[in-house]
């Protein structure tokens, strides 16, 4: 499939990379992470058509995984980066990108395998199947996808309110839930505020 946004790609990369360093806190390093959103929300928006309304079981936390964010923002651009991932290691599955105020979730996953042109979210709002961008990274043995998600899509509103969502890549399925007693509900809020909110 063919790489609209190289730049956002390379961001989102770099993402994952920053994450085998120490887990995402005030005093993680920041990886300089040049992003390029050309789009606006409403036509990344007009991409989705609205989500069926389903009942999906929520998933238990994972031991050890959590929800956590990361400010990216360098060269003057305010940026903000949300990850399921365990704290001082490389085991990410699922990384999210925004500019403030852009309305634009740039939702990325390494996968170890290649051939895999979709992602699959669900959440209490339903479950749907996104178009992602590939790229093969020789160093992750895999591709990496991803795709932009404005962040009024239901699935994604959903996931601001319970914490958590179920993702899955071609046969792997990934349940990244929050813990409720972690402070990860409050800092998935947080982000979505930066990244819906013009400053």
């Amino acid at each position: 499939m063919t790489i609209r946004s190289p730049l956002l790609l390379a961001a989102a990369v770099a993402g994952v990379l920053a994450a085998c360093g120490p887990a995402a806190s005030d005093d993680a390093p920041v990886t300089p992470t040049p992003v390029a959103l050309a789009r606006d929300a409403a036509s990344v928006a007009s991409e989705f058509s609205p989500a069926p309304v389903q009942t999906v079981p929520a998933p238990m936390p994972s031991q050890g995984m959590d929800w956590y964010t990361r400010d990216n923002s360098d060269e003057g651009m305010s940026r903000m980066r949300l990850a399921y991932e365990l704290p001082n290691s490389g085991n990410q599955p699922l990384g999210i990108n925004c500019l403030r105020g852009s309305g634009i979730l740039n939702v990325g996953h390494q996968s170890h395998a290649t051939g895999n042109e979709t992602l699959t979210l669900s959440s209490q709002g339903g479950t749907r199947t996104y178009p992602a961008e590939t790229t093969f990274y020789e160093e992750m043995n895999g591709d990496y996808l991803t795709v932009d998600i404005p962040g009024t899509d239901p699935i994604l509103a959903a996931f601001r309110q319970t914490g958590w969502l179920r993702m899955t890549v071609g046969e792997r399925t990934y349940d990244l839930a929050a813990h409720p007693d972690s402070g990860a509900l409050q800092r998935i809020d947080e982000f979505f505020s930066f990244c819906m909110t013009r400053e």
